[in-house]
C-alpha cells in the first residue's frame, strides 16, 4: 500500500475522497479540469474528529477573514493556499493531541532548518506546476494530447524528485514526504 503524504495527522492516511477526486484526476489528466471542480474535490476530505463546533465559533473568531488573508511568498511571489481547504482545516482542529504536537514539530523544524524550508518551497512550486498542467485546457490546445500527458508526467516526476531526497534527514514527520516519494 502506498504511503499517505499526510502532514496534518499523527496517523497518516489518504484523506481525499476517491469520489469525486479520483475521477476528476483521471479527467484532468485526459483533457484538463475546471479550477472550481478541482477546488471542490480537494475540499472533500476526511478529517479526524474535532471538538470544535464551527457553527458556534467560526464567525466569532473570524476564521473566514483569516483564511482570506493567509498567504506566503516563494521567490518573491505571493502564494495563497486554497481558501476552502484552509477554512476547513481551521474549523476542524484535531481532537488528537498527538496530531497537534506533530504539526508544531513540523513548523518548528521548518523555522529552524532553512534547507528544509527551501525544499518545502520547491516542492510547493512543483505541485503548483503539476496542478496547472492538469487544469490547463490551453496546454491541450497547444500540444497534442500525447504531448500534454507527457508534460503532466514530466511534472509529476519533478514533484516526486522534489520530495525524494531533501526530507530524508528531517527529524519531524516531514520525513514522511521522502518515504512517500520512495514508496
Amino acid at each position: 500500500m502506498p504511503h499517505a503524504l499526510d502532514l496534518l495527522h499523527a496517523e497518516p492516511r489518504n484523506r481525499l475522497r476517491a469520489e469525486p477526486f479520483g475521477h476528476l484526476l483521471a479527467f484532468a489528466f485526459a483533457t484538463g479540469a475546471g479550477t472550481e471542480e478541482w477546488e471542490n474535490a480537494r475540499a472533500q476530505r476526511d478529517l479526524d474528529p474535532s471538538d470544535f463546533d464551527s457553527t458556534c465559533f467560526s464567525q466569532g473568531l473570524g476564521l473566514s477573514a483569516l483564511a482570506d488573508r493567509l498567504g506566503f511568498a516563494i521567490a518573491g511571489q505571493k502564494r495563497r493556499p486554497s481558501r476552502k481547504v484552509v477554512l476547513q482545516l481551521l474549523e476542524t482542529p484535531p481532537r488528537d493531541r498527538d496530531s497537534v504536537e506533530m504539526r508544531h514539530h513540523i513548523l518548528r523544524e521548518l523555522a529552524e532548518r532553512a534547507e528544509l524550508k527551501r525544499a518545502a518551497e520547491q516542492t510547493w512550486q512543483c505541485i503548483e506546476a503539476l496542478e496547472q498542467a492538469l487544469l490547463s485546457k490551453q496546454l491541450g490546445q497547444r500540444l497534442s494530447f500525447i504531448h500534454r500527458r507527457v508534460e503532466i508526467l514530466r511534472r509529476l516526476i519533478e514533484t516526486i524528485d522534489a520530495l525524494a531526497l531533501p526530507f530524508k534527514d528531517a527529524e519531524s514527520e516531514l520525513s514522511r514526504l521522502q518515504s512517500g516519494a520512495a514508496g
